[in-house]
Protein backbone atom coordinates (compact mmCIF):
# COMPACT_ATOMS: atom_id res chain seq x y z
CA UNK A 1 0.00 0.00 0.00
CA UNK A 2 1.47 3.37 -0.69
CA UNK A 3 1.41 6.22 1.95
CA UNK A 4 -0.75 8.05 -0.91
CA UNK A 5 -3.97 5.53 -0.59
CA UNK A 6 -4.50 6.36 3.30
CA UNK A 7 -4.91 9.97 4.97
CA UNK A 8 -1.79 11.53 6.12
CA UNK A 9 -0.92 11.44 9.61
CA UNK A 10 1.96 9.98 11.95
CA UNK A 11 3.65 6.70 12.06
CA UNK A 12 2.88 5.58 15.58
CA UNK A 13 4.75 5.30 18.72
CA UNK A 14 4.31 4.38 22.18
CA UNK A 15 0.50 4.67 23.86
CA UNK A 16 -0.63 6.19 20.48
CA UNK A 17 0.92 8.56 17.88
CA UNK A 18 3.97 10.69 18.10
CA UNK A 19 6.78 10.22 15.20
CA UNK A 20 6.56 10.02 11.49
CA UNK A 21 8.23 6.83 9.65
CA UNK A 22 6.63 6.65 6.31
CA UNK A 23 6.87 2.86 6.82
CA UNK A 24 4.01 2.39 5.09
CA UNK A 25 6.26 2.88 1.59
CA UNK A 26 9.23 0.76 3.33
CA UNK A 27 6.46 -1.98 3.24
CA UNK A 28 5.04 -1.04 0.00
CA UNK A 29 2.22 -3.90 -0.75
CA UNK A 30 3.89 -5.98 1.83
CA UNK A 31 2.97 -4.88 5.66
CA UNK A 32 -0.72 -3.87 5.13
CA UNK A 33 -1.22 -6.80 2.72
CA UNK A 34 0.33 -9.36 5.19
CA UNK A 35 -1.83 -8.08 8.00
CA UNK A 36 -4.97 -8.47 6.09
CA UNK A 37 -3.89 -12.03 4.83
CA UNK A 38 -3.10 -12.94 8.67
CA UNK A 39 -6.35 -12.11 10.49
CA UNK A 40 -8.28 -12.68 7.48
CA UNK A 41 -7.34 -16.00 7.62
CA UNK A 42 -7.88 -16.44 11.05
CA UNK A 43 -11.73 -15.71 10.33
CA UNK A 44 -12.13 -12.31 11.30
CA UNK A 45 -14.59 -9.87 9.16
CA UNK A 46 -13.42 -6.98 7.42
CA UNK A 47 -14.65 -4.81 10.10
CA UNK A 48 -12.46 -6.27 12.41
CA UNK A 49 -9.13 -5.98 10.65
CA UNK A 50 -9.64 -2.98 9.30
CA UNK A 51 -9.58 -1.46 12.74
CA UNK A 52 -6.84 -3.62 13.69
CA UNK A 53 -4.57 -2.12 9.98
CA UNK A 54 -5.97 0.73 11.42
CA UNK A 55 -4.22 0.78 14.75
CA UNK A 56 -1.39 -1.00 12.76
CA UNK A 57 -0.81 2.06 10.44
CA UNK A 58 -0.77 4.95 13.45
CA UNK A 59 1.23 3.06 16.01
CA UNK A 60 4.02 2.01 13.43
CA UNK A 61 3.31 2.37 9.96
CA UNK A 62 3.55 -1.58 9.78
CA UNK A 63 7.22 -1.56 10.00
CA UNK A 64 8.32 -4.33 12.29
CA UNK A 65 11.31 -2.95 13.43
CA UNK A 66 10.72 0.91 14.35
CA UNK A 67 11.35 1.72 17.84
CA UNK A 68 10.56 5.08 19.78
CA UNK A 69 11.20 6.17 23.52
CA UNK A 70 9.29 8.74 25.49
CA UNK A 71 8.79 9.47 29.27
CA UNK A 72 5.86 8.36 30.87
CA UNK A 73 5.23 9.64 34.49
CA UNK A 74 8.86 10.61 34.74
CA UNK A 75 10.08 7.22 34.04
CA UNK A 76 11.95 6.35 30.72
CA UNK A 77 9.84 3.62 28.67
CA UNK A 78 10.61 2.29 24.88
CA UNK A 79 8.21 0.63 22.61
CA UNK A 80 9.18 -1.62 19.99
CA UNK A 81 7.42 -3.03 16.60
CA UNK A 82 4.35 -3.34 14.59
CA UNK A 83 1.86 -2.38 17.87
CA UNK A 84 4.58 -0.49 19.78
CA UNK A 85 4.68 -3.17 22.68
CA UNK A 86 6.29 -2.37 25.60
CA UNK A 87 9.72 -2.67 26.72
CA UNK A 88 10.73 -2.46 30.21
CA UNK A 89 12.65 -5.90 30.51
CA UNK A 90 11.65 -9.75 30.16
CA UNK A 91 8.53 -9.45 32.08
CA UNK A 92 6.73 -6.28 29.76
CA UNK A 93 4.78 -7.05 26.44
CA UNK A 94 8.11 -6.56 24.34
CA UNK A 95 10.35 -8.52 26.43
CA UNK A 96 7.39 -11.75 26.41
CA UNK A 97 7.21 -11.78 22.19
CA UNK A 98 11.07 -11.56 22.26
CA UNK A 99 11.13 -14.67 24.55
CA UNK A 100 8.44 -16.29 22.88
CA UNK A 101 9.97 -15.42 19.62
CA UNK A 102 13.41 -16.90 20.64
CA UNK A 103 12.05 -20.33 22.17
CA UNK A 104 10.13 -20.95 18.86
CA UNK A 105 13.59 -19.91 16.76
CA UNK A 106 11.82 -17.11 15.04
CA UNK A 107 12.87 -13.44 14.42
CA UNK A 108 11.27 -10.82 16.91
CA UNK A 109 11.69 -7.83 14.46
CA UNK A 110 9.52 -10.24 11.48
CA UNK A 111 6.01 -8.88 10.57
CA UNK A 112 5.04 -12.44 10.56
CA UNK A 113 6.23 -13.44 14.11
CA UNK A 114 5.07 -10.12 15.44
CA UNK A 115 1.40 -10.98 13.91
CA UNK A 116 1.70 -14.62 15.46
CA UNK A 117 2.28 -12.96 18.95
CA UNK A 118 -0.58 -11.18 18.58
CA UNK A 119 -2.41 -13.70 18.12
CA UNK A 120 -0.90 -15.70 20.86
CA UNK A 121 -1.91 -12.47 22.88
CA UNK A 122 -5.79 -12.77 21.60
CA UNK A 123 -5.92 -16.73 22.12
CA UNK A 124 -4.39 -15.49 25.79
CA UNK A 125 -4.45 -12.62 27.72
CA UNK A 126 -5.76 -10.05 25.39
CA UNK A 127 -8.41 -12.36 24.83
CA UNK A 128 -11.29 -9.84 25.61
CA UNK A 129 -10.07 -7.67 23.06
CA UNK A 130 -10.58 -10.36 20.00
CA UNK A 131 -14.11 -10.94 21.56
CA UNK A 132 -14.59 -6.93 21.33
CA UNK A 133 -13.48 -6.44 18.05
CA UNK A 134 -15.32 -9.62 16.63
CA UNK A 135 -18.70 -7.59 17.64
CA UNK A 136 -17.68 -4.42 15.64
CA UNK A 137 -20.01 -3.03 13.33
CA UNK A 138 -17.93 -0.55 11.32
CA UNK A 139 -14.26 0.21 10.95
CA UNK A 140 -14.02 3.39 13.22
CA UNK A 141 -15.52 1.35 16.04
CA UNK A 142 -13.19 -1.87 15.66
CA UNK A 143 -10.29 1.00 15.83
CA UNK A 144 -11.90 2.37 19.18
CA UNK A 145 -12.28 -1.06 20.59
CA UNK A 146 -8.41 -2.08 19.36
CA UNK A 147 -7.63 1.42 21.04
CA UNK A 148 -9.37 1.10 24.34
CA UNK A 149 -8.32 -3.14 24.71
CA UNK A 150 -5.18 -3.76 22.93
CA UNK A 151 -3.22 -0.68 22.44
CA UNK A 152 -4.39 1.19 25.71
CA UNK A 153 -3.31 3.86 24.00
CA UNK A 154 -3.99 7.32 24.73
CA UNK A 155 -4.24 9.61 22.28
CA UNK A 156 -4.74 9.50 18.02
CA UNK A 157 -8.17 7.81 17.80
CA UNK A 158 -9.68 9.81 15.08
CA UNK A 159 -6.43 9.13 12.95
CA UNK A 160 -6.76 5.61 13.96
CA UNK A 161 -10.37 5.24 13.17
CA UNK A 162 -9.69 7.18 9.64
CA UNK A 163 -7.00 5.02 8.35
CA UNK A 164 -9.47 2.05 9.50
CA UNK A 165 -12.19 3.19 7.25
CA UNK A 166 -9.91 3.81 4.51
CA UNK A 167 -8.39 -0.01 4.59
CA UNK A 168 -11.90 -0.67 4.94
CA UNK A 169 -12.61 0.61 1.44
CA UNK A 170 -9.51 -0.37 0.03
CA UNK A 171 -9.69 -4.18 1.06
CA UNK A 172 -13.27 -5.39 1.57
CA UNK A 173 -14.54 -8.17 0.60
CA UNK A 174 -10.72 -9.21 -0.32
CA UNK A 175 -10.13 -12.81 0.48
CA UNK A 176 -7.27 -13.40 2.41
CA UNK A 177 -4.35 -15.14 -0.38
CA UNK A 178 -1.55 -17.23 0.92
CA UNK A 179 1.57 -15.43 2.08
CA UNK A 180 5.16 -16.46 2.90
CA UNK A 181 5.84 -16.90 6.70
CA UNK A 182 9.21 -15.01 7.21
CA UNK A 183 8.83 -15.42 10.46
CA UNK A 184 12.39 -17.63 10.00
CA UNK A 185 14.01 -15.26 8.93
CA UNK A 186 17.04 -13.58 10.60
CA UNK A 187 18.86 -10.45 11.29
CA UNK A 188 22.47 -10.24 11.06
CA UNK A 189 22.73 -10.31 15.20
CA UNK A 190 20.17 -9.46 17.34
CA UNK A 191 20.66 -7.63 20.75
CA UNK A 192 20.12 -9.44 24.34
CA UNK A 193 16.74 -9.31 25.12
CA UNK A 194 17.05 -7.13 28.44
CA UNK A 195 19.03 -4.40 25.92
CA UNK A 196 16.85 -4.31 22.67
CA UNK A 197 16.15 -0.80 21.48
Amino acid sequence: MRSTDLPPGPGGTGPGGGISTGAAEVFEGGGADRVWNFFKGKGLSDIAVSGIMGNAQQESGFNPTIAHSESIQGKPAKFIGIFQWDNKGSGDRWGRLVKWAQKKGLNPESLDTQLKWTWEELSGPEALSLREIKKAQSPEEAAQIWYEKYERASHGLPQRQSYAKGFYTKYKGKLPKAITDLSQSRLPSLPPTNTYP
